[in-house]
């Protein structure tokens, strides 16, 4: 709007420009999949999910934003919606905390490649406009229709995908002989021989890059986290690289 007594004084125009303040909820989609029950360094990647979900809820609170999530399994969802209270960020970690805890390698449940998308579906229900969703997962499972969902989250949202990821995906151990059960079953996979090595190495390295170029792709960000570093020290590594890398007018999607 025109300032009209600075106008008037300056006989120059002058304008006021005010900006208004906007609710912003968060939204964390937090990964408990039994896939997630795997880590070969410092931590499972249950549990750096986990991490980087309470890292980020509490964050969300200290903006004096609302903050919800839906915490899932293989087996069931805990929807949580957003509120600007500790209360809600203590249902949610307390969410993740019983997740964690059932998770176990002789799991009765069957892995459940389809819940992701089918979380992402209920996200794009319960964020209107305006939210930060942030998907904290491995992406086990992500296929065209992760993809298009990210898609459709991202058209009125700001969205953040958090890969978490351990070493051994792209860092395969010494050249021996590993045995690999899920409870039920078990296989031998001779590593010595060069091309098991390297059909492993191609298949991990393969999905790991194929996720991340979404953010080329489709313009959702995707941060890697390791399972072999602390939680923060990568999470404010990764933040101050991207904070450097943004230029003129382009809205950071970080909490």
């Amino acid at each position: 709007m025109i300032d009209w007594k600075v106008t008037a004084r300056t006989r120059e125009a002058h304008i006021r420009v005010f900006t208004e303040e906007r609710d912003r909820p968060g939204l964390l989609l937090v990964d408990q999949r039994v896939n997630m029950f795997f880590g070969t360094r410092v931590y499972r990647k249950s549990v750096t999910a986990a991490e980087a979900a309470a890292l980020s809820a509490w964050r969300l609170l200290k903006a004096i934003d609302r903050v919800g999530a839906l915490v899932f399994n293989d087996a069931q969802v805990t929807h949580i919606r957003p509120h600007r209270s500790q209360a809600t960020v203590m249902r949610i970690l307390e969410a993740i905390v019983a997740m964690n805890g059932a998770l176990q390698a002789n799991l009765d449940t069957p892995p459940n490649s389809a819940m992701l998308n089918r979380v992402l579906e209920s996200a794009a229900q319960l964020a209107g406009h305006d939210y930060l969703v942030m998907v904290i997962s491995d992406f086990d499972g992500a296929d065209d229709d992760t993809r298009r969902c990210l898609m459709k989250l991202a058209q009125h949202n700001d969205v953040l995908g958090v890969l978490v990821h351990d070493p051994s995906a792209t860092h395969l151990p010494s050249s021996q002989d590993l045995v690999i059960a899920d409870g039920h079953l078990q296989i031998e996979l001779p590593m010595g021989r060069q091309r098991v090595r390297r059909d492993i190495h191609e298949l991990a390295s393969g999905r790991i890059a194929h996720v991340l170029a979404w953010q080329e792709d489709i313009g959702v960000p995707m941060l890697p986290l390791s399972t072999a570093e602390d939680v923060v020290l990568q999470v404010s590594r990764l933040l101050g690289s991207r904070a450097g890398a943004r230029t003129g007018n382009q809205r950071s999607v970080i909490p």
